[in-house]
């Protein structure tokens, strides 16, 4: 279905409530049909123009394949947040024609994980228990917006990198953290994937890897405020990019030269190589 979909919002005080509901184990981590359609039917749910309102029934239907998605890593010999991370991603991606450009206000990402996905985010958040914390971190994983957002962020690793890339899985945890989270390489989609080969690249694992790709990042931002970065000029990104890796081997980072494939494509990751 390629029809978009204008897609539910739930509003600042309702969110908080739900929110320190969910963080303080006073409301069960668990899907609430009543609940659901209660705020499904609030008058502020949807703006007041704009594109066809969705349907309860898609709602339900992305909501069945996400469990089925999760149950799918729960039951992989693999680590389940990775494979979570990875199934769910998948099914929020391909969800992404119906929700348009709604995907990028908050208060849809409110309504998704606190309405529709709470039992999701907290089995991926694994939150302990007895927490009952009032932890910024814990709040800000479960708010629509945040850079650290437990369900925003699988969404935001498909649209900056492509599903290629992350299902390669060539990617660590620490990397999209590193990557998304700076605006530059956010907003910038070939420049994110010309740093991620880099990385890749790099043949560097752990904690030496994480500090290399901070300081990557951390010279093309100091870049950015003199030179203007483009997606449509490569060769520009390329010596960019080759520019900051060479600054991070001085901060004390020595990559090392590996040759990745990343399947479905003829690409490889060498230092200059062009994913589009």
């Amino acid at each position: 279905m390629n029809t978009s979909r204008s897609l539910p919002r739930l509003e600042f005080k309702d969110a908080n409530k739900l929110r320190d509901a969910l963080l303080s184990r006073a409301k069960a981590s668990t899907f609430d049909r009543s609940l659901f359609e209660e705020y499904l039917l609030s008058p502020n749910a949807f703006p007041a123009t704009g594109p066809v309102r969705i349907q309860e029934d898609e709602l339900l239907d992305f909501r069945k394949g996400c469990v089925e998605a999760s149950e799918q890593a729960m039951n992989s010999s693999g680590d389940f947040k990775a494979e979570f991370d990875l199934a769910v991603g998948k099914q929020i991606s391909n969800w992404e024609s119906m929700a348009g450009s709604d995907f990028g206000v908050a208060a849809v990402w409110d309504f998704i994980t606190l309405v529709l996905l709470p039992d999701l985010a907290l089995q991926r958040f694994n939150l302990p228990e007895d927490d009952q914390s009032e932890n910024r971190t814990a709040r800000s994983r479960l708010s629509g917006g945040n850079r650290r957002h437990v369900l925003q962020r699988l969404w935001k690793r498909h649209v900056v990198f492509g599903s290629q890339i992350v299902g390669a899985r060539i990617l660590t945890e620490d990397d999209y953290g590193s990557l998304l989270e700076r605006k530059l390489t956010l907003e910038h989609r070939q420049l994110a994937r010309k740093v991620a080969v880099k990385v890749v690249n790099s043949g560097l694992q752990g904690s030496t890897r994480r500090d290399y790709t901070r300081a990557v990042t951390r010279a093309l931002v100091q870049m950015s405020g003199v030179v203007q970065f483009s997606d449509s000029d490569l060769d520009h990104l390329d010596h960019a990019v080759d520019h900051a890796d060479s600054v991070a081997r001085q901060n004390g980072s020595r990559p090392i030269a590996i040759d990745v494939v990343i399947p479905a494509t003829k690409t490889h990751a060498l230092p200059k190589a062009r994913i589009r």
